[in-house]
């Protein structure tokens, strides 16, 4: 009777031990949650962004909503590095669209506007090929493709084959009288 009391103390000891190391795991984990999310909430809290994707995306938004689309791109450039299909996408999407509306503000002749609307429609190609079901990314790369169509390049598809003068076959009409 002794040794089970031995071994069920010992075995809840553990087990209680191994409860207070997990309990304190998942408070350090909402912990840095809770300190990510102020992150996210107050978008001036400081300059210095913690190495989290999430956050940089939530603070290229604010930056792209308050006019600051330099700073919005170059959070959205970072968060394209990250593994997460979904988050890269979305900052391909984000990116082309920062990029289209700037193009948009332009003058008609100013020469910023192609270069511009060439760098959406590759941000919309590279966020349709991670998500190629996104109805909104295939609306607005037709749209950038609206306002300034593919050139086809010269691999021979749309060129009209020219006629060498040595190949071709000039024949003389002459009259053919019936008998």
């Amino acid at each position: 009777m002794n040794k089970t009391l031995y071994w069920i103390h010992s075995t809840l000891l553990v087990v209680v031990a191994l409860t207070l190391l997990l309990a304190a795991q998942t408070g350090i984990e909402l912990w840095q949650v809770n300190k990510l999310n102020d992150f996210i909430v107050d978008a001036n809290s400081s300059d210095e962004l913690p190495d989290n994707s999430y956050v940089e995306f939530a603070h290229a938004f604010y930056a792209d909503e308050q006019g600051d689309a330099q700073r919005a791109l170059g959070l959205l450039t970072r968060v394209i590095t990250n593994k997460d299909a979904v988050l890269k996408a979305s900052a391909h999407f984000n990116r082309a669209n920062s990029n289209f509306r700037q193009a948009q503000s332009l003058q008609t002749d100013d020469p910023k506007k192609i270069p511009l609307i060439e760098l959406s429609k590759q941000d919309y190609r590279s966020a349709l090929l991670l998500t190629p079901n996104a109805w909104d990314i295939r609306y607005n790369l037709e749209l950038a493709l609206s306002v300034v169509p593919e050139i086809p390049e010269g691999d021979g598809l749309f060129e009209k084959p020219i006629i060498d003068s040595q190949k071709s076959i000039e024949s003389v009409g002459f009259r053919v009288d019936l008998p």
